[in-house]
This record gives C-alpha cells, sequence and structure tokens, in this order.
C-alpha cells in the first residue's frame, strides 16, 4: 500500500457520468430509495466479460464523506484512492474527501501516524468540511460513506440528487456496527476499509454497457 492522497483537488473537471445499475435513486417527496448494494464478485481486470464498459472509457469523481473524525475521513479516502491506484484506474478514478460534522477538520497527529504507519501516505492533515468543498461535491458522480445509516442520511439531502451513494458497510458482510461507531479504533476502522474496498471499487468501475 503505498497511493498518496491528495484530500481536496481544486482542478476535478466535468463528469462524463454514466448511471449504473447500481445508482441510489432519492426520491425527494417520499424518502424512498432504491439501494445501491453489492450485487456479484467480478474481477477488475475482466469487466468486460461480464457485459460492462470499463471506467476506462470515463472520467469518474469520487467524493467519500466522513463523519466521525478527520482521521478516518482521511484514512477512507486513501484507503479507497490507494486501491485505485494498485488497480491502474488513477487515470480514470479520482478521489477526494470531506467531512461532515466531526469528519471534519485537522485531523488529530496521533491518527495521521497510524494512517502513515499502516502504508497511506496523507499529504494534508485536515479534511475540509462540505461547505469548504462545495465544487468537489457537486461535480461528483458518487458519493462515498463508512455505514449504511450514514448513506440513507445523506439520501435525504439535496446534494446526493443524482449521484449514487456508496458505502464500505455494503461491502463488508457484519461490518456495520465497526462502522457506524465513533468508538471503533482507527487501526480496526482501517483494516476493516481495506476488506471492504476491493469490492466497493468493483461497483464503482463497472457500468452497464
Amino acid at each position: 500500500m503505498s497511493g498518496t492522497f491528495r484530500p481536496f483537488d481544486e482542478n476535478v473537471t466535468e463528469l462524463d457520468l454514466r448511471v449504473s445499475v447500481f445508482t441510489r435513486v432519492p426520491e425527494a417527496r417520499t424518502g424512498v430509495c432504491c439501494r445501491d448494494v453489492p450485487r456479484g464478485r467480478h474481477d477488475l481486470g475482466e469487466v468486460e466479460k461480464v457485459g460492462v464498459h470499463s471506467a476506462r472509457d470515463m472520467c469518474t469523481a469520487i467524493a467519500v464523506i466522513g463523519t466521525q473524525s478527520p482521521g478516518k475521513s482521511l484514512a477512507m479516502a486513501g484507503v479507497l484512492d490507494d486501491c485505485v491506484q494498485r488497480h491502474g484506474w488513477s487515470g480514470r478514478v479520482s478521489v477526494t474527501a470531506a467531512g461532515f460534522g466531526t469528519g471534519a477538520g485537522l485531523a488529530d497527529p496521533e491518527d495521521i501516524d497510524v494512517i502513515n504507519a499502516l502504508g497511506f501516505d496523507v499529504i494534508h492533515p485536515s479534511c475540509p468540511s462540505l461547505d469548504d468543498a462545495t465544487a468537489v461535491v457537486d461535480e461528483a458522480a458518487c458519493l462515498v460513506v463508512s455505514s449504511e445509516a450514514e448513506a440513507d442520511l445523506l439520501l435525504q439531502w439535496p446534494i446526493a440528487d443524482g449521484k449514487r451513494v456508496l458505502a464500505f458497510a455494503d461491502f463488508f458482510k457484519g461490518a456495520e456496527s465497526l462502522f457506524g461507531s465513533p468508538q471503533t479504533e482507527l487501526a480496526q476502522f482501517v483494516e476493516n476499509l481495506e476488506q471492504a474496498v476491493q469490492e466497493l471499487l468493483r461497483s464503482l468501475v463497472a457500468v452497464p454497457a
């Protein structure tokens, strides 16, 4: 794991977005949505074999939104960005981070040390708030959070309109209590992110033909 993660990129361009079968569809009047959950396992290098286009045919911006602490927000984006880099999708998939509430701000130096010790380089020790990262979130094709509860809450917000909303917990069976609890130690939180991230990325790069 050697990904270098920049939590805020001002150079995000307009997206060539194709809505996929995994899209959560917010219904503003009723609050009903179509949840974006795993639909089977596919190798990242063989997406064309399952009847989908490669993400290399488009440019997708992903905004990771954390709510628990700046350190966890940066860890979520760092783990996902590392997976993108290792699988060769960096030219087409960009990852940025934003925080809501206690998920934004300056990360604890000890949290940064933990993230770095686990193999992820954090260049900026702070996570911008949603207000400060408005442009990045607006232009993102997909929003990623940690827990299912956070995903369901996010769907009620205008910033999720027309976007895919994914949760790491959707891709790690039985991990809801870990991803959703602010009391979960950062090292354990990152360990579970790593176990879920590959399936999450498979969903992100799988676009219907």
